[in-house]
């Protein structure tokens, strides 16, 4: 199997279904706001905490290069307001899909 995204960005939506109280979100920042690659780990782990905290959450992961960005678990109405905030790309559920053999 693969290892797949949604591409849904829950900061675009209109109406988000919730599948509990919290679930996990990709934050992905403008590499012109929040540095990318290595160079830009160290400024890309405090912001991810600084909003984790602002939603009381935690960082669940901090991309190293595959993106711009991390994961933090949080509701999907918080997920929308972290897709408002200025230097953020795009926010969109973490999900896990696969490709189907028919």
């Amino acid at each position: 199997g693969f290892l797949f995204f949604t591409s849904v960005s829950a900061c675009e939506a209109d109406t988000v279904v919730e599948t509990g109280p919290t679930s996990r979100y990709i934050v992905v920042f403008d590499p012109d706001v929040v540095p990318a690659g290595k160079d830009g780990l160290k400024t890309r782990t405090a912001v991810l905490n600084e909003i984790a905290k602002t939603v009381g959450s935690r960082v669940e992961k901090v991309y190293r290069s595959a993106l711009n960005g991390g994961i933090i678990e949080m509701s999907a109405s918080a997920a929308i307001e972290v897709g408002k905030r200025p230097g953020v790309l795009y926010v969109e559920a973490d999900a896990r899909v696969s490709a189907s053999e028919d």
